[in-house]
């Protein structure tokens, strides 16, 4: 939209995005653009009205949103009826409980995480019929905490960030367990993308390529990216 979010009316108390008619997907659809989007991110899926403007907008569900349930080792049974009831609510009930059953059992059994971001968006990018005009919006997830990628990229284990609280206490797992996990997430989705790139050169005359936020790793005493303005927050990548 080119607005804060607060301007916008979208915050911690209201995830739905509100219709302002102003969002960049909106705006070329009007001009004669087919609109599509796939994002692995949980927050601006289809349920909370992110969809608006999109001619076919679609969520894949990403491996950080069910690996923070299946991750979370205090069984709080609240969790539960809010992940049913998400399910229920979901476009694609089936589709919601088969992934989260996947996650659950990878955990349990076999200790890995299926790919359920970049992977599956590529196969789906390669499958589609693209038309001209197109606007096409790509929304990845892989180094978001957790940092889990394929064991292939694990230099040593898997770890977690929780912005507010180890901003104020600390983080629980080892920093230099953490920095690493992080960075090896981040080869990982380097190496997809290069070969998303690649598609999308094939099909597409301008790829901007941005982050939409930075992440801190005890620099000024900051982890992840609690509401702050330090430089590694707010310094992102922008490519065209």
């Amino acid at each position: 939209t080119g607005l804060y979010a607060s301007e916008v009316g979208t915050h911690s108390k209201n995830r739905t995005l509100l219709d302002t008619g102003t969002n960049l997907a909106a705006q070329l659809s009007e001009a004669g653009y087919t609109t599509r989007g796939l994002t692995a991110n949980w927050t601006v899926a289809p349920e909370w009205d992110f969809d608006r403007g999109f001619d076919d907008y679609r969520y894949t569900l990403n491996q950080s949103d069910w690996k923070n349930f299946v991750d979370n080792d205090a069984h709080v049974v609240s969790r539960y009826p809010a992940f049913f009831i998400r399910a229920l609510t979901a476009k694609d009930t089936t589709q919601v409980l088969w992934e989260g059953f996947r996650e659950a059992i990878s955990k349990r059994w076999f200790n890995r995480y299926f790919d359920s971001g970049a992977r599956r968006i590529h196969a789906t990018i390669q499958r589609l019929d693209f038309e001209s005009p197109e606007f096409l919006f790509l929304n990845f997830m892989e180094v978001h905490s957790p940092s889990s990628p394929p064991a292939a990229y694990l230099s040593g284990k898997p770890a977690s960030l929780h912005s507010f609280r180890d901003t104020a206490s600390g983080p629980s797992d080892d920093p230099s367990v953490i920095r690493a996990a992080y960075n090896d997430a981040a080869r990982y989705l380097s190496d997809q993308y290069r070969e998303i790139h690649a598609t999308l050169e094939e099909q597409f005359d301008i790829i901007i390529t941005v982050s939409d936020h930075g992440e801190a790793y005890g620099e000024y005493g900051i982890w992840g990216h609690p509401p702050a303005l330090n430089p590694d927050i707010t310094r992102i990548p922008f490519v065209i």
